[in-house]
């Protein structure tokens, strides 16, 4: 596109183009011209209130007698063919004769002197009528609506019998058509299972786009349900089908350099954990066939777990494990473990473990607990435990204490809860998990007795390389672990 209107110094004076004579004549392109208020501006230029660019040109006629030199009777100028008649102004000065004056003109892609226009273009025709002949500087602007690039071609003039192009490297310049280009920039988005699409639509031509029609079109796998779709600016139809949305209207013209943009939004509500991908690809096309496409996709990753407990019972040593699996399809994670025992008034107990990757701390309170440490019941102890869940793999943590002091007779029952299983993956979204909370008790009478025993109740278990995991927090400290983690996850994200 041209340079908006600026000043311009016309001394020296300077020609932009100005081809070799012929015959006498000359056709130059001068640096500087006069635009309709007066000013002295580059050549050629924008005026961005008028909406209007200006090109100037020259045609020179030597004075010499006889047969030799002849006066112009036509001459023409390439311009952008999609320029039309109602889009120009010609306006003629001849040299000492006042100021600019519209003369008539005439639009043709083929001209009976010169032929063809080159490709892309018109001419722009003007007769001369007689108005001049020989020994004289006449100027001609051109005053055409809209901006458009310039580009070199050539000028045809016909003076007498003869027909004159005027072709030189860099000349003329005349506004050209330039090159349509549609740019389309898609980008996906996912924040738990809200997807976000967004879409981008420039004209990086040189020319205006008009009607340009979108195509916006989700895919998804049909198992994946959603509950709610919107569209802002909400200006597009939308029309749903199994495993596809489809978001199209018109979006209007846009001038070079100008964009519009767009954004989706779909809430899905999957039911299963699985990987889903989505796939988002936009297409937009302009009423001259100027084509724009782009695609993004993202992964819906879809976590859901179970929790089962069990125990283990060998003279007053008591172990709890904790077994968490995850369900098929569901995808390799990180999860927090919650796990609460309570030690009943009456007896005093030891944890020689807590399982690998787990903390313990006095429910309701801050205090950590550490192992070999003598704890007196009533008591609850919180356990929170965190590892790695591999995609349809099981992990177990062991949880061991000895009961090393007794001052009850009846039976007193050691409650062992794993009340919850929390993704910390940001990516993933997390479904209900299965048989949670999860209880193994034991009961103490003049000996230990497991009331959910492990299903090799006589044997035991490994407590330090186990491949589980597991810890839990009692009824009301939990509560407050729980919201201080998902507190901390949500101003993560």
């Amino acid at each position: 596109m041209v340079d908006v209107c600026n000043s311009c110094e016309c001394v020296p004076y300077q020609n932009i183009c100005a081809c070799p004579p012929i015959q006498g004549i000359s056709v130059v392109q001068p640096q500087c011209q006069t635009l309709p208020t007066g000013t002295i501006s580059q050549n050629p230029c924008f005026d961005e209130e008028a909406d209007v660019s200006y090109w100037t040109y020259k045609f020179l006629t030597d004075s010499t007698p006889g047969q030799l030199v002849s006066g112009i009777s036509n001459f023409v100028i390439p311009i952008c063919e999609t320029i039309t008649e109602e889009d120009i102004n010609v306006l003629e000065k001849i040299d000492g004769c006042g100021e600019f004056t519209e003369v008539a003109f005439t639009l043709d892609d083929t001209d009976p002197n010169f032929g063809p226009a080159p490709e892309g273009f018109n001419w722009l025709k003007v007769e001369t009528d007689d108005r001049y002949d020989k020994g004289v500087c006449v100027e001609y602007r051109l005053e055409i609506e809209g901006n458009f690039p310039a580009c070199a071609q050539p000028i045809g003039v016909k003076a007498g019998p003869n027909d004159f192009f005027f072709d030189c490297e860099d000349c003329y310049l005349v506004p050209c058509c330039g090159a349509a280009e549609l740019t389309v920039d898609k980008t996906c988005e996912l924040e738990g299972n809200v997807a976000t699409f967004k879409v981008s639509v420039c004209n990086t031509g040189d020319t205006t786009l008009e009607n340009i029609e979108l195509l916006d079109v989700v895919t998804f796998p049909e198992n994946l349900p959603y509950t709610e779709i919107t569209v802002s600016p909400n200006q597009l139809e939308v029309d749903e089908m199994d495993g596809l949305i489809e978001f199209f209207g018109n979006i209007g013209s846009l001038e070079p350099g100008e964009c519009t943009n767009r954004e989706i939004q779909i809430t899905f509500a999957p039911t299963e954990p699985g990987e889903y991908a989505i796939e988002n690809t936009a297409t937009a096309e302009a009423e001259d066939g100027t084509l724009g496409t782009d695609t993004c996709d993202l992964v819906l990753a879809v976590v859901q777990v179970s929790g089962d407990k069990c125990c283990i019972v060998n003279g007053n040593n008591i172990q709890f494990v904790l077994s968490v699996t995850n369900q098929p399809d569901s995808p390799a994670t990180n999860v927090t473990l919650f796990d609460t025992i309570c030690i009943p008034e009456g007896l005093t107990v030891e944890f020689d473990s807590f399982g690998t990757d787990c903390t313990a701390f006095i429910s309701e309170t801050d205090t950590p607990v550490e192992t070999g440490e003598e704890l007196e019941g009533p008591l609850c102890i919180d356990i929170v435990c965190e590892t790695e869940l591999p995609a349809d793999g099981e992990v177990e943590k062991v949880i061991e204490l000895t009961i090393v002091q007794s001052t009850t007779f009846g039976p007193t029952p050691i409650t062992n809860v794993l009340s919850d299983i929390f993704i910390t993956e940001d990516d993933q979204v997390e479904l209900e998990p299965i048989n949670i909370p999860a209880e193994a008790d034991a009961t103490f009478t003049a000996m230990v007795e497991c009331d959910t025993p492990c299903e090799n109740g006589n044997g035991t278990v490994e407590s330090t390389e186990s491949t589980r995991n597991g810890a839990e927090n009692g009824p009301n400290a939990i509560a407050s672990i729980r919201q201080f983690l998902r507190a901390n996850r949500n101003n993560n994200n």
